[in-house]
């Protein structure tokens, strides 16, 4: 009955939720709107009248498949009780919409909203009113935290082959976006020796998405279970190609390839988190090469030149700026 007589509703007047540089560096992001209350009827008597933001972390590996808490691990972030605390243990609303003004920072160190292969990141706006008589009123409002990184210089990897001379050389931006592309330049240098030469045939690149999860037991399994938790990894491929030609060798027998990367799927961005949930992405690169004699030609011996380096995948920084670099209006 209540339900015809009163109803809540929120409004998020914030633009995107948008943490920009790395979580040590992030001055987070500014959450703000209007938590609204419409009394159709004359009047109601509230006893409790509360807005919450809560994070809902859930493993895709728990301890118990069937229970809850061991699934999903709730807290609540920040709390506002819109009831002066000087009220009674009821307040007569009267008819009419009734609007409340909420806002926080929500810190830069906070893991981004994820859903990855072995756990989840959530975050949701739950308001509650509780009548003196009837069953309560909840409404729920998804935020969407992400993170994004402003584009800087191109980052180097260099890795040296021993006991050969042979260096590999590769340079990328220094931020990826799911389902971006983007210029890569592979050189690869040390390929000539005094009696044979190392021929390049084909180029394999690769980017592994690496997603980990801690999942400890709840309350009511803690002492059941045989450890403090469960520690599950989880190793994909998001993007792959093949090379067979487009490299150009120069006098000194360098090879020099520029080529473009992307990535394909169901992609998640890079998340490190306190809950023990974190999504990493590697590029592995394998060049091979065949040995070629001055005098007799091929001789049959192959080599497979491998490397790998770590890369990041945020979402795209835009035109956004942190809040805090703003400039207020004038």
């Amino acid at each position: 009955m209540l339900q015809t007589q009163a109803s809540l509703s929120i409004l998020v007047e914030s633009p995107p939720l948008v943490s920009y540089g790395l979580p040590k560096d992030s001055t987070g992001a500014l959450l703000n709107g209007i938590f609204r209350f419409a009394v159709h009827a004359p009047f109601v008597f509230a006893k409790e009248f509360r807005l919450e933001l809560m994070s809902d972390i859930r493993t895709k590996r728990p301890i118990k498949s069937d229970c809850l808490k061991c699934i999903s691990r709730k807290s609540i972030l920040y709390a506002w009780n819109f009831l002066p605390l000087t009220t009674p243990s009821r307040l007569k609303m009267a008819q009419g919409a009734h609007d409340y003004p909420f806002s926080c920072l929500m810190p830069g160190n906070l893991a981004a909203s994820t859903d990855s292969s072995l756990a989840s990141i959530e975050y949701r706006l739950v308001g509650t009113f509780v009548p003196t008589k009837g069953s309560p009123i909840v409404v729920s409002e998804p935020i969407t935290l992400s993170r994004a990184i402003i584009p800087g210089n191109d980052r180097i990897f260099q890795r040296v082959f021993p006991p050969t001379p042979v260096t590999a050389r590769i340079v990328i931006p220094n931020t990826l976006h799911p389902l971006f592309r983007v210029e890569m330049k592979l050189t690869i240098t040390g390929l000539a020796e005094e009696v044979s030469t190392w021929k390049l045939r084909k180029i394999i690149w690769r980017i592994e998405e690496l997603s980990t999860v801690f999942s400890p037991p709840c309350p009511s399994h803690s002492r059941a279970a045989s450890a403090s938790g469960v520690l599950s990894e989880d190793e994909r491929t998001i993007g792959s190609g093949e090379i067979r030609k487009g490299w150009k060798p120069s006098n000194n027998n360098t090879y020099v390839l520029e080529t473009e990367i992307s990535t394909m799927g169901d992609i998640s961005c890079d998340v490190e988190s306190s809950a023990g949930i974190s999504v990493s992405h590697r590029l592995i690169i394998e060049a091979y090469v065949l040995e070629v004699k001055n005098a007799t030609g091929f001789t049959g011996n192959a080599r497979i030149l491998r490397m790998q380096c770590s890369i990041i995948i945020t979402n795209p920084s835009g035109m956004g700026i942190p809040w805090d670099m703003e400039i207020p209006p004038t």
